[in-house]
């Protein structure tokens, strides 16, 4: 009963961007627990991206929130977020 599932969706909005945008698709990250106050690492999420119509310099933003109505989240009490590390994939400009 220490399973718990994490949701990440992202958005992007610039100068001028209505702020009642559409977020991106959401993904979801299930982890296991087993031992009350430790700390666990949840695996790397699937690729995120951001809702809107998003350009260089925009402000990207990210939500994260616990899913518990999902049926992989067993855990019945609070579960903390500590921590997160993101990966920023992008395509290069070329000079060739």
């Amino acid at each position: 009963a220490f399973d718990v599932v994490w949701q990440f969706d992202m958005l992007a909005l610039g100068n001028g961007d209505a702020l009642e945008a559409a977020w991106g698709t959401a993904v979801t990250v299930a982890d296991t627990g087993g031992v009350t106050d430790t700390l666990y690492s949840a695996p790397e999420s699937a690729t995120l991206t951001p809702g809107g119509i998003w350009a260089q310099g925009d402000t990207i933003w990210l939500r994260v929130g616990r899913k518990a109505a999902d049926v992989g989240d067993t855990l019945d009490v609070d579960a903390r977020f500590h921590e997160l590390e993101i990966i920023i994939t992008y395509a290069a400009g070329s000079d060739a």
